[in-house]
């Protein structure tokens, strides 16, 4: 369970990432806009990086969360649009996650993402005798495929709309997830 005053560190980390990148947050900014001392922030966290790394490891287990019920009243597509909004109502912290040039920041944000769309996977291969290297390999590509249109649309200006870009993909796609798992029972090497 996380304290209060962790808590607070996410929330201030959280807002400072909206405003820039990470790679340009440092401490001072975040023990100023909690006020708390740098000894408290020390107390929980190493530095900048290991806040980074537990707000992403707990929005990734929010989604997991939702994953797990919102698959029993909606689709994958449909997931993948809630998932998408939330991020749009975060852009800005997308993007600047996005824009922060360490490695770290990259490697937490692709372990977050790959933690999603492993377990989304897991759930629709349930029934489905797919190997665990086929299901890893659909994770990586729905993952890396979301997540670039996702940049492309942020770095663009957000132009066109996100929704109707994902709409044509639904449309084009449709249940491509399950039909990729089924069909790699179907070809085996």
């Amino acid at each position: 369970m996380t304290t209060l005053t962790k808590r607070e560190i996410l929330r201030a980390f959280s807002e400072l990432a909206s405003e820039k990148p990470v790679d340009k947050i440092t401490v001072k900014e975040i023990t100023d806009n909690c006020q708390i001392s740098r000894n408290t922030f020390y107390y929980h966290y190493q530095d900048v990086y290991e806040v980074l790394e537990e707000y992403l490891r707990l929005e990734s287990q929010r989604m997991v969360e939702r994953l797990e019920k919102d698959l029993s009243s909606c689709n994958p597509e449909e997931f993948i649009v809630r998932g998408l909004d939330s991020m749009i109502s975060h852009r800005a912290l997308f993007y600047n996650l996005n824009q922060s040039s360490g490695s770290e920041v990259k490697r937490y944000m692709d372990k977050a993402v790959s933690v999603i769309f492993e377990r989304l996977v897991d759930i629709l291969s349930e029934g489905i005798p797919a190997t665990e290297e086929d299901k890893a390999l659909i994770s990586r590509f729905y993952q890396y495929a979301i997540k670039g249109f996702m940049m492309e649309w942020l770095e663009s200006g957000e132009k066109p709309p996100i929704q109707r870009t994902l709409h044509r993909l639904n449309v084009i796609f449709g249940d491509d997830v399950t039909e990729a798992l089924r069909r790699s029972v179907e070809q085996p090497e």
